[in-house]
C-alpha cells in the first residue's frame, strides 16, 4: 500500500500546469550528495527544495590544502560556489536551497540539534515527500542525516501535523568487493519507485556533477546514472546496518560504528524516541 502511494506521488511531481501537485525536500549530508543520488530527478521535479546538513568542509584541512586553500571557511565557500553552479544547471532557485551548516564528519555529535532543526525547517516548508540517505554505514554524516530526518518526521507527527512520506536515494556503502554506489544495501526491484531516466536528464546530471570540480576524485568512484528511489524502511539506529566493517571505519575520521550507534541511542532517548528509533 505504501509503495503504491509513493508511486502515485512521484507520478505527479511534474503536473501539466498550475501549482505543483507535490513538494519535495531533499535532505542531503553534503553539497554534491543531492546530485549523486537524485541529480537528474532534481532537473525534472517542479517544486524541489535542497537542504544541506553540512557545509562540506571538515576540520581536517588535507583536502582544502590539496586545492590550495588554507582554512575550513575557504573550503566551505568553494563548495557553496560549486553547488550554486550545479543548482543553476538544474534551475533550482537560490531561495530553495537551505543550509544547516554543520561541520563535515561531525554531525553525529549533534543529533539532537540536527533533529530539532530539521523539524523546524520541514514544518515551515511543508513538503509532501522528503528524500534522504539510507542508513548503510557508508559515511557517518549520511547515517546521521537519515537519523535526523526520521526523528524530525516523528516529532512533526507528535505535534499533530501532517508528516511527509520519507523516500531514500542511493548513496554508497561497503560491499563484498569494496565500495558500492548507485544501489541500496538490500536491493529489491519491487521497491524502485521511479521510472527510468531519459537521456536529456542524465546529460544534465553529468553537467551538475562536473560543477563539483573539487570532488572529482570522490565522484569518479561513486557517481552513477542510476537513481532508484524507495520508501524508507523502519530503522533501528542503535543496531548495525549490516554485518562486518562499515565503509567509514576504513577512514581516520574519529568515529566508528559502536560510537556512532551509542550517540544515536543517546539522541533517541533525549528526544523521547527510543522506542521508535533505537
Amino acid at each position: 500500500m505504501m509503495c503504491a502511494m509513493a508511486k502515485d506521488l512521484i507520478a505527479h511531481v511534474r503536473p501539466a500546469g498550475g501549482r505543483p501537485a507535490v513538494r519535495i525536500a531533499i535532505v542531503a549530508a553534503h553539497p554534491d550528495d543531492e546530485t549523486i543520488g537524485a541529480g537528474a530527478r532534481i532537473c525534472e521535479w517542479s517544486d524541489v527544495h535542497i537542504i544541506h546538513v553540512t557545509d562540506g568542509s571538515p576540520d581536517d584541512l588535507t583536502d582544502a590544502r590539496r586545492l590550495g586553500l588554507s582554512s575550513r571557511s575557504e573550503y566551505a565557500a568553494l563548495r557553496r560556489r560549486e553547488r550554486a553552479l550545479a543548482m543553476s544547471v538544474a534551475r533550482v532557485a537560490s531561495s530553495h536551497i537551505h543550509d544547516l551548516s554543520f561541520t563535515d564528519q561531525q554531525v553525529c555529535r549533534h543529533l539532537v540539534i540536527l533533529s530539532t532543526t530539521l523539524t523546524g525547517v520541514l514544518t515551515s516548508l511543508e513538503p509532501d515527500v522528503v528524500v534522504t540517505h539510507p542508513y548503510e554505514g557508508g559515511h557517518p554524516d549520511h547515517d546521521s542525516t537519515a537519523f535526523g530526518v526520521h526523528a524530525a518526521t516523528r516529532l512533526i507527527a507528535r505535534a499533530g501535523r501532517p508528516w511527509p512520506l520519507v523516500l531514500e536515494m542511493t548513496s554508497y556503502h561497503a560491499g563484498a568487493g569494496g565500495l558500492v554506489a548507485g544501489r541500496f544495501l538490500e536491493d529489491d526491484p519491487e521497491l524502485d519507485l521511479a521510472a527510468p531516466l531519459p537521456a536529456d536528464l542524465l546529460a544534465l546530471k553529468r553537467q551538475m556533477l562536473d560543477c563539483y570540480a573539487s570532488q572529482r576524485a570522490t565522484l569518479d568512484r561513486v557517481k552513477s546514472d542510476a537513481e532508484p528511489l524507495r520508501v524508507a524502511p523502519h530503522y533501528r539506529f542503535g543496531i548495525p546496518p549490516h554485518d562486518g566493517a562499515l565503509l567509514y571505519e576504513s577512514f581516520n575520521w574519529g568515529i566508528d560504528g559502536p560510537r556512532w550507534r551509542a550517540l544515536a541511542r543517546d539522541a533517541a532517548w533525549e528526544l523521547s524516541l527510543t522506542k521508535e528509533l533505537a
